[in-house]
């Protein structure tokens, strides 16, 4: 280190001066520069003193993470909840060194100590944890699994479901792979109004799945398509939003709703959610007026969900009112198609502007799509388009198919698929669930549901109604009602059993 030299005169450049015109040297000048040797040699000291003084307090700092991990592995493992305090504390102590601040695998084993920590409150607890997970990076190496376990905190613990939705795609976009989040996803789906918009994740879902749990997975995809509202009872006391005693109902689903628009007042889903709710029991009228307060709160936000402007759409037809029907369709996501935007640009071609040739082959691009197999008014309106252009024998067809699926969809057929669900595993299940489907004309259900005839011929067939499948720890195990009574989409209990 060089230290600055005082002088009231300019710098002197020592290239350009002659040694005839030296200065001749005084004994100031002489004395100058040995007395600079004392201060480096003293600098230099301090440097290294400084220096291994960081080094030993890095070295020592660092075993606070080391000995947080053996007490989280002694936590889990011996059940002893006080030692999570002690793993956090290591940590919290152990992350503020400036070294290893951005350690993200000590961040998310703090999240973890944070969330299992019996001595904070629950707020703060949950207020830390996602504070840590929002500071790993989604480019970090540990960025899906921090995204993952952000979005299942808004999830189960925070109840923000669009801030969970966002982290939960963040994650399976950096990680596919990930049957957790896919899971997760797909319950968020359903748990907002949108179970039939689920259809692709779940399929990613029953990928991802061990091909020994994937009837489990297919007999929660049939609660999906056709109970929704009660396929998730388990899940939804484990989020406190149903009471221990309680079963899924139309009320207690409205005050899901309402809440969650509450809790969240800027996610057009919340608003669209609730709207979609009254649309179902039949009062457009309310619904119209729950969707033009998320206009006066969101503005044009909320014509960029799909969700929303489909439900806007549908309460507006309910209403009759076509033409803003259309407005509100030319405000649609370009990017996201699928049956709603099928379906609903041929209602409004029909009806507005008479093309029922192109309204014919948009219906049917709706109808290959969920829930397009099943909705038999959706296949009614096809049949009238063609009715209209004078094809009358296709228009038979498409008024023979609907009233099949309408039969299907009777009470006393779902009983019997469902009766057939609670003895998961044995043959007759899975042909009354192929046939169930064929009949639909469901081709990829039916096949997944043949291939699990090959479990049936590697395990054999599990003794009635006594089936306890291994659930992944991210599956809510909901035991499966008796007919009669709210189904679920899992297992009954013995007890429970008719």
């Amino acid at each position: 280190m060089t230290e600055p030299r005082e002088s009231s005169t300019n710098p002197i450049d020592v290239e350009t001066v002659s040694h005839d015109s030296a200065p001749s040297v005084t004994g100031d000048t002489a004395s100058a520069t040995p007395s600079r040797k004392p201060l480096l040699l003293t600098g230099l000291v301090l440097l290294v003193l400084v220096t291994g003084a960081f080094s030993w307090l890095g070295m020592q700092t660092f075993g606070n993470r080391a000995r947080a991990e053996k007490m989280i592995e002694r936590a889990q493992e011996e059940n002893l909840p006080n030692l999570w305090k002690h793993a956090r504390l290591e940590l919290e102590e152990y992350l503020q060194f400036p070294l290893f601040s951005s350690d993200g695998d000590a961040q998310l084993l703090l999240v973890e100590a944070l969330i299992h920590d019996e001595s904070l409150t629950h707020e703060d607890a949950v207020k830390e944890a996602l504070t840590q997970l929002r500071n790993i990076p989604s480019e970090a190496p540990q960025g899906a699994q921090a995204r993952a376990k952000e979005g299942k905190l808004y999830l189960m613990m925070v109840h923000k479901l669009g801030l969970a939705e966002s982290a939960l795609r963040e994650a399976i976009k950096l990680n596919p792979k990930d049957e957790e989040s896919h899971f997760l996803l797909w319950k968020l789906l359903e748990l907002t109004g949108r179970a039939d918009w689920s259809e692709e994740i779940f399929w990613r879902v029953y990928e991802l799945t061990h091909p020994d749990r994937r009837p489990v997975r297919l007999r929660q995809w049939y609660m999906t398509q056709f109970f929704a509202p009660t396929a998730n009872l388990m899940l939804e006391r484990q989020m406190g939003l149903l009471g221990t005693e309680e079963v899924p109902s139309s009320d207690n689903e409205y005050e899901r709703f309402d809440y969650f628009r509450k809790v969240e007042p800027t996610w057009p889903v919340a608003h669209a959610a609730l709207a979609k709710w009254f649309l179902d029991e039949t009062d457009p009228n309310f619904a119209k007026r729950m969707l033009d307060e998320a206009a006066e709160k969101l503005g044009d936000k909320r014509f960029e969900d799909p969700f929303f402007v489909a439900t806007l759409i549908r309460c507006l037809t309910d209403l009759g009112q076509y033409d803003e029907a259309r407005e509100a369709f030319k405000r649609w996501p370009t990017a996201q198609k699928g049956y709603d935007y099928f379906k609903w640009q041929a209602v409004l071609l029909s009806e507005l502007d008479d093309d029922d040739e192109q309204a014919a082959n948009l219906f049917e691009q709706a109808l290959a799509s969920w829930p397009g197999p099943v909705d038999w008014q959706t296949r009614h309106r096809k049949k009238t388009c063609l009715q209209k252009l004078q094809k009358h024998q296709e228009a038979q067809k498409e008024l023979e198919k609907a009233k099949q699926i309408e039969k299907l969809m009777e009470r006393e057929q779902h009983s019997q698929v469902r009766d057939a669900l609670a003895n998961l595993g044995t043959r007759d299940c899975y042909n009354i669930m192929v046939k169930f489907y064929t009949d639909l004309g469901m081709q990829r259900e039916a096949k997944a549901w043949q291939d699990q005839f090959a479990l049936v011929e590697k395990y054999g067939e599990p003794p009635k109604q006594e089936i306890r499948p291994a659930e992944p720890a991210n599956s809510p195990a909901v035991p499966f009602a008796p007919t009669g009574e709210q189904p679920t989409g899992e297992q009954p209990t013995k007890s429970g059993a008719p």
